[in-house]
This record gives C-alpha cells, sequence and structure tokens, in this order.
C-alpha cells in the first residue's frame, strides 16, 4: 500500500506508526522562504523519514534533505505539470503574477505598485504584448476583482485586462513570467520556462526573503 500526500499536510506523518510497512510518498507543495524553511518543515512533517519525496528542483532537495530522509525525486511542481507549459506561437511577451491582497499591505502593494508602473513603460515604449494573471480570479484568495482591477489600472492603464484564464493557462501563452513572491511563479521556475522573479519584498522584511537568490 502507498500514501500520497504533500508536506504541508501533518497526517501523512502518522502512518509510519500505524504501519511501518506501507510506502509513504510526499511531494512538495509549496516553495520556501529561508527563515521560515526549517520552521514548516518541522511543523509539518514530523516524521523526518519517508519512503519518497517529489521536489521542485535540486535546490528543494538540498533543502528538504537538511531535514527529511527520502529517496528524493526531481519532478517540477506536480501540479503545473497537468498544464501544457508552451503554448506557440506565443500570445504574450510578458505575463505578471499579480498577489494583490488588500490595501492593508503596505509593503507587497508597494512592490507590486512599482514594476506595474515600469512594465507600463516599457509597454508604451516598446509596443510590446503584456498580461497579469490576477489573484482575484482565485475564489479561495476571496479577493475583490473590482478592487484589484481598479490597482492595476491606476498603475498600469496601458496592460489590458480583458483575459480571464488562470496563471497557469496565461503562463503557456507568454515568452517570459514575471513574479514577486508567487508560488506559482517557482513553480512555473521549476519547468525551466523563462522567469524573472523579483524578490523585492526581501529587502523590507527577513522573513520574506527568498531562497531562490
Amino acid at each position: 500500500k502507498i500514501i500520497i500526500s504533500n508536506d504541508y499536510d501533518h497526517r501523512i506523518s502518522e502512518v509510519k506508526k500505524i504501519n511501518n510497512r506501507i510506502k509513504t510518498l510526499i511531494y512538495q507543495h509549496n516553495s520556501m522562504f529561508v527563515n521560515n524553511s526549517k520552521k514548516n518543515i518541522l511543523k509539518n512533517l514530523k516524521t523526518n523519514s519517508y519512503d519518497y519525496f517529489f521536489v521542485y528542483d535540486e535546490y528543494s532537495k538540498k533543502l528538504f534533505s537538511k531535514f527529511i530522509k527520502a529517496n528524493y525525486k526531481i519532478s517540477g511542481s506536480l501540479k503545473y505539470n497537468e498544464f501544457k507549459a508552451d503554448v506557440k506561437p506565443y500570445k504574450y511577451d510578458i505575463m505578471f503574477i499579480s498577489e494583490y491582497r488588500n490595501k492593508k499591505r503596505k509593503i507587497p502593494l508597494y512592490c507590486q505598485k512599482k514594476i506595474l508602473e515600469i512594465l507600463n513603460e516599457y509597454k508604451k515604449k516598446k509596443n510590446v504584448k503584456i498580461c497579469i494573471a490576477l489573484n482575484s480570479i482565485r475564489r479561495e484568495k476571496k479577493i475583490s476583482f473590482e478592487e484589484e482591477k481598479k490597482f492595476i489600472e491606476e498603475h498600469a492603464p496601458c496592460i489590458d485586462l480583458k483575459n480571464s484564464d488562470s496563471g497557469y493557462a496565461l503562463a503557456a501563452k507568454s515568452k517570459l513570467v514575471i513574479f514577486i513572491s508567487s508560488n506559482l511563479g517557482v513553480e512555473i521556475l521549476s519547468s525551466k520556462k523563462r522567469v524573472l522573479g523579483l524578490f523585492m519584498k526581501g529587502n523590507f522584511r527577513k522573513k520574506w526573503k527568498s531562497d531562490y537568490i
């Protein structure tokens, strides 16, 4: 028998205690950051040994293997692997992953504002095609579409927001993906697609410093 779960589900740590003959297979669910890596790994994966561990990349393997014993497999993001990585010819030159939450989160909004303004100017000068993966189309985020749309239009009025595709679908149609700290960005990076990570938030707070720099 095989039990499959992710690194955020602590229940799988109980399996070996119940029956040591059951094989445990876990896969990486999220990217990690410097200050919360060890904390989250030890909190969620209370058992430090599993049979198989599918991780995003070599870096993730190096990080997890400090705390967890397993037969490691570099697979990229299992969730992202369900989608086609490239749809050519590309429809967009650049895709930006919006991380809009709400106006109370000053630092993330400031970072997004700066990037949007740069992309807006770049579009005007180079006439490139840019799309934005909206955070508000994800129901679990519970974010107002109108609020996010208003914020983006205020700082990047030249960028069209008519698409309603998911971030996965838009990434497949784009030559380059830009993100700040989105897990989707790291998932796409693990597929070896062209990605630009602008880890600006780590300049303001250590807890946001990324392992990928």
